[in-house]
């Protein structure tokens, strides 16, 4: 792991914190199930009185330790009081922390070193610490190192599976994963092949379309039907559920503690037994924080069902979905 600039308390700190995290099991020891296209560098932003970056930098030793991604952490509080750093003016603009930058060896120490930015890096400010979000950096910035080759791989796939009234798969997750297979795929036989097949079909091959008209999913799973909106009768009772399970849930990480509060317990295992002895005069307060929560995931459950009911919007919002993730913030 590097250090810019070299070891200060605050990162010993913060390293000593994150090293409590993983023996106490607060982040588990994983392995990233993504086609690896190259070992991505990734910069880790701490700053003082930051109760997640603890978190984030065990996320960082995690995949340095299982060679996964090399690792840099960052001291913005120390570069703000040298303002001739190259680092100084980019670490006073970060709103939010843990803030985390992503690209190739080469664009992620040019910027460290010099400050010199580049198209291909990924900016996320206040991550949110935990492998899916980790994975989906990593799948982000291969796709954004590669993203000549993604306009032109994707385009000709998207207009295939529309003539067929079909649409890619719209978990983010999945798409993109489903983009870096396809520019691996290219790199090794010259052409974007399918991915359950790539000896036999390019991809889209006619027996997955025509496997996904019959079952609504072709042989990779990211070639896929749009959903059909159902009934008012039958989605009513279901959101009536989803509402009381999501305030259910949003209660218990309340009274149990979040992953940035399991970072200040990392500090004071005390505030564990405190969390548990909540005060029942907080209880109404946190009833309405939990439905406000449950009503925020509720509206963005609805808005992702909306966008799957209308197939042009999605396959729009598909190809342009990804020319956005792929830019830097």
């Amino acid at each position: 792991m590097e250090f810019v600039p070299s070891r200060t308390r605050l990162i010993e700190t913060e390293l000593s914190n994150a090293k409590l995290a993983l023996d106490r099991g607060y982040v588990p020891r994983y392995r990233l199930a993504i086609p690896m296209l190259f070992k991505p560098t990734i910069a880790v932003f701490v700053y003082e009185g930051c109760e997640a970056c603890p978190i984030a930098l065990a996320h960082a030793m995690v995949l340095e330790s299982s060679d996964q991604a090399k690792a840099i952490v960052v001291d913005c509080s120390e570069i703000e009081r040298m303002s001739s750093h190259p680092l100084s003016e980019l670490c006073q603009k970060i709103s939010s922390f843990p803030a985390i930058v992503a690209g190739t060896e080469s664009d992620v120490v040019a910027l460290v070193t010099e400050g010199r930015g580049s198209r291909s890096l990924v900016y996320c400010e206040g991550v949110a610490p935990y492998p899916s979000a980790i994975a989906d950096l990593v799948l982000t910035t291969f796709i954004a190192a590669r993203f000549d080759d993604v306009q032109r791989i994707l385009p000709p796939i998207l207009a295939a599976a529309a003539r067929r009234g079909l649409i890619l798969d719209p978990d983010p997750i999945k798409m993109k994963k489903f983009v870096v297979q396809l520019i691996k795929l290219k790199d090794v036989y010259g052409e974007p092949r399918c991915p359950c097949r790539p000896r036999v079909a390019t991809c889209p091959c006619p027996d997955g379309l025509a496997m996904a008209q019959r079952t609504g999913r072709c042989y990779c799973g990211y070639i896929v039907k749009p959903r059909q909106a159902p009934e008012p009768k039958q989605i009513e009772p279901l959101l009536g559920w989803m509402s009381l399970a999501l305030l259910v849930t949003n209660v218990a990480r309340l009274v149990v503690g979040s992953e940035r509060a399991a970072a200040a317990m990392v500090r004071d295992p005390s505030l564990a037994l405190r969390a548990l002895r909540t005060p029942v005069m907080y209880l109404p307060a946190m009833l309405s924080n939990a439905m406000y929560g449950a009503m925020q995931t509720l509206n963005q459950i609805l808005s992702e069902r909306a966008r799957e009911w209308d197939q042009s919007l999605v396959v729009e919002d598909t190809h342009h979905g990804i020319e956005a993730t792929g830019a830097p913030h």
